[in-house]
């Protein structure tokens, strides 16, 4: 995963300020939903994950040269990196940004999980409990507090704004490595994905409420649709399982994948879902009916996430390429946002009338 020759790299070339390899989009017929835009070589090692911010105006992406970097979204200056944030000291597995957009945080294989403010680029959190890989980050809605997971078994909760609280830090032990976590709209009960090819819910003190049974290998993803209606899964069975938690109903099994799934993502609309294989592919599907839509893959051989931007016209994909110059892909869609309904303003009369 590590090129030792690296670090032969002329350093004037590793520190440049604006890392992207522009290229045209490939050559397709025009009908095509999703093309292929530009390579955004903005890291020196391979990447593991990648994230739009809600606001749309970040892509965040991380991996093994342990850096966090923000890339602009803005039409003025899109594609250019404009923050980098240090302080990792191994690969960054997950990168989340507060419902505020104020801060963004990582986590990954050096234990640690590290909040910053994105404006002033300040570190304003670091946690030094976990004694194996985090997994999972998350913050509460009022972006106050940080949630995390780790393969130590352990859901820690952490106060961002009373840091003194956390010592000791408040901690859910589940007693067994858990790969990913949500917590549900109650934030009393949380959905965890483990080694088990079963998911699990279970509440503040650790014990199992809720068994969702339908994968037939272990689950490396759980991620719930912004409204917490709907509960998505992937797992090493190469499917992806859509549930509606309130009935433990599997309303769906997506299948199509050859290898097993390293990431799920819905758009902020709910109507897709983008999920992701070791073997490299992406695949786009229509959240209602569980049927793929299509599916892409460019120089990326092992896609570890994958995102959509809140707009719909961006998708990014981070991965494992086999070249000098590493980054996320970027494609371009033809996804269309469904405009909202205005409701007609009622006149006087009809008012009297009510």
């Amino acid at each position: 995963m590590h090129r030792s020759f690296l670090k032969f790299i002329p350093a004037l070339f590793l520190l440049q300020s604006v890392c992207i390899k522009a290229q045209n989009i490939d050559a397709t017929p025009s009908d095509t939903l999703i093309v292929f835009k530009q390579e955004l070589t903005a890291h020196t090692k391979d990447l593991e994950t990648c994230t739009f911010s809600s606001d749309g105006k970040w892509l965040a992406t991380g991996g093994w040269d342990k850096n966090l970097k923000l890339i602009s979204m803005d039409t003025a200056d899109f594609g250019t990196v404009k923050k980098t944030f240090k302080g990792n000291q191994s690969a960054i597995n997950k990168i989340v940004f507060s419902p505020n957009n104020q801060y963004v945080s990582t986590a990954g294989k050096d234990f640690v999980t590290r909040v910053w403010d994105i404006e002033t680029e300040e570190m304003l959190f670091e946690s030094y409990e976990n004694r194996k890989e985090i997994t999972d980050i998350d913050f509460t809605s009022d972006s106050k507090f940080i949630l995390t997971s780790s393969k130590d078994g352990t859901i820690r909760i952490y106060d961002l704004e009373f840091q003194e609280n956390n010592i000791p830090a408040k901690f859910i032990d589940y007693k067994a490595p858990i790969l990913d976590m949500e917590p549900t709209k109650s934030g009393k009960t949380f959905v965890v994905a483990s080694t088990k090819s079963v998911i699990d819910v279970i509440d503040v003190r650790g014990r199992v409420s809720m068994s969702l049974s339908g994968h037939k290998a272990q689950v490396n993803t759980v991620v719930f649709s912004p409204t917490k209606r709907l509960l998505a899964s992937g797992s090493d069975d190469n499917d992806v399982i859509i549930w509606k938690l309130a009935t433990k109903e599997a309303l769906s099994t997506l299948s199509g994948h050859k290898w097993h799934i390293s990431s799920v993502s819905w758009s902020y609309d709910e109507r897709y879902l983008i999920s992701t294989s070791i073997g490299g592919e992406t695949i786009l599907w229509d959240a209602k009916s569980g049927v793929e839509i299509t599916r892409f893959q460019n120089k990326i051989t092992d896609a570890r996430s994958a995102d959509i931007s809140p707009n719909l016209k961006y998708i990014a994909v981070a991965g494992k390429i086999p070249s000098f110059t590493k980054g996320a892909e970027l494609y371009k869609t033809r996804l269309k946002k469904i405009a909202k309904k205005r409701k007609p303003v009622p006149t006087k009369r009809n008012s009297k009338r009510r």
